[in-house]
């Protein structure tokens, strides 16, 4: 949907764009013997203008303007640039129609700038970050935080529950891959709006808790609409990978859920990454990643799976039962599948043992060998693309 309208508002304006240069060309040529230097100037003036073009949109405008402004100021740089040349050709009287007509354009842009870019059901805020789209919808009494307009939430709050029906609930057994004892640290790659932080805090009191979220934007977002204000969650706007470049801490638990939806950054995938995760596990630490799926296509599951068994002895596979995510669960040690389960049929905790029943059930010894991602080569866009692909057309053979 969002393609084919993207598709049909800027396939004619874009092409027309595309005509400039040539048909300047054919009016600045004089003489034969000149085009040569004519296509020059005015190539190296386009070349320079795509260059100014790139990085004044995604340094300057789209950072301090906002995609829509940034949009409306282009277009009233192209109107303006056109009007005077119109003016130059035509006179300023005949003109006039279409100044006024650019006059009521930019009127109209401005009375709706206030407006929701995308108006939804139970919408609470909306904003552009320098890395997302970000919108905070209320629904039956939950609170959710929505990404680049996905079909997914990024994190769900409900002050009256902790349990909330998702992928993020399995999480809280993951610790016991390795141990009976519940975990004393959490690092969360890809913090969001703190879901799982305040799982964590609800079931684990006092566990210590870092959370990287890339998006300040987010991170305060998380402290307004979604109560994340534990005292011992420690929020830093960073970079997933640079974090743990920069840190010496070793945690029980490290949660990796950074998705910029729908894609996993590709360097969060490789086996350089999972190499240095394991250097930050403690003796009985524990990773789990979040993947998400589409019904019967593994494919995204089997390539984090096999990439993760190039550095861990043990990686097992949870599958949620609405068949949309797949943890993915590893251990710098042996564990056997029955000590697992085992460990899981001893939790009493009313929570745990709900998330507990799930994951005995659904668990799953990794067996994929491949593909295995590298920071040479991770197309893990190319493979969800494929996924999404193959999903909207029906073929779920894969």
């Amino acid at each position: 949907e969002s393609f084919a309208g993207t598709l049909l508002l800027f396939a004619l304006p874009v092409t027309l764009l595309g005509c400039v240069t040539p048909f300047a060309l054919r009016l600045q040529t004089r003489e034969v013997n000149a085009i040569g230097a004519t296509a020059g100037r005015l190539y190296a003036l386009s070349t320079l203008g795509s260059i100014l073009g790139v990085y004044l949109t995604s340094f300057v405008f789209i950072q301090n303007l906002g995609t829509r402004r940034t949009f409306l100021l282009y277009s009233v740089v192209l109107l303006t640039i056109s009007l005077y040349a119109l003016w130059q050709r035509v006179g300023i009287v005949r003109a006039l129609p279409n100044a006024a007509l650019t006059a009521l354009i930019l009127l109209l842009a401005a009375l709706s700038g206030n407006n929701a870019v995308k108006a939804a059901p139970g919408l609470l805020y909306e904003t552009e970050s320098a890395y997302n789209f970000i919108q905070v919808v209320q629904e039956e009494g939950s609170t959710l935080l929505t990404i680049n307009e996905g079909q997914a939430y990024q994190s769900v709050y409900h002050p009256n529950t902790i349990l909330l029906g998702g992928y993020w609930d399995l999480l809280l057994v993951a610790p016991y891959l390795n141990s009976s004892e519940p975990p004393r640290s959490l690092l969360i790659v890809g913090l969001a709006a703190g879901t799982i932080a305040k799982q964590f805090d609800a079931v684990y009191p006092g566990i210590k808790m870092d959370g990287v979220e890339i998006d300040p934007t987010i991170v305060d977002i998380g402290r307004k609409y979604f109560e994340m204000n534990e005292p011992n969650l420690r929020a830093y706007v960073d970079d997933g990978r640079a974090f743990l470049r920069r840190t010496d801490a070793r945690y029980d638990v490290i949660a990796v859920d950074a998705y910029r939806q729908p894609y996993i950054p590709f360097h969060l995938t490789t086996v350089e990454f999972f190499q240095q995760v394991r250097a930050h596990l403690s003796p009985r630490g524990v990773v789990a990643v979040n993947a998400a799926r589409t019904p019967g296509d593994d494919r995204l599951v089997n390539a984090i799976a096999a990439t993760m068994r190039q550095t861990y002895p043990t990686v097992v596979l949870v599958d949620h039962p609405k068949k949309a995510n797949t943890l993915v669960l590893a251990s710098a040690e042996r564990v056997s599948l029955d000590d697992f389960r085992a460990r899981l049929a001893a939790l009493r905790d009313p929570t745990l043992r709900y998330a507990a029943d799930i994951v005995q059930s659904e668990v799953r010894v990794a067996t994929a060998d491949e593909p295995v991602f590298t920071d040479d080569r991770a197309p893990v866009e190319n493979l969800i693309d494929a996924i999404i692909f193959d999903f909207a057309f029906g073929d779920t053979s894969k």
